[in-house]
């Protein structure tokens, strides 16, 4: 599989984490912790699908920051509006 193509499939598999946690984040009985948890992976894989198409090697991390730093750092095109990131580095405010 070609990076370009494992990061088509990380975004179609984000997409399906996206829509879990839609339908499971206000469900009676669901820990907000659990439906978290598929809106972290979410953006985790798509994170690590820009590193996939732009050709960059990462090592296997579930960290987000060490994701979105790697991306800034490079000044590849970021998946997210800026409003959507943690205010923890100045670029990503921009």
């Amino acid at each position: 599989m070609t990076p370009s193509d494992e990061a088509r499939r990380l975004l179609r598999k984000a997409d399906q984490d996206r829509a879990v946690f839609h339908v499971i984040k206000n469900q009676p009985g669901i820990d907000a912790e659990m439906a978290c948890l598929h809106a972290q992976q979410a953006v985790e894989k798509c994170l690590k699908a820009v590193l996939l198409a732009s050709g960059i090697t990462f090592r296997r991390t579930h960290n987000l920051n060490e994701l979105v730093d790697r991306i800034l750092d490079l000044g590849l095109p970021f998946p997210f509006a800026a409003d959507h990131c943690a205010p923890r580095r100045d670029a990503c405010l921009r």
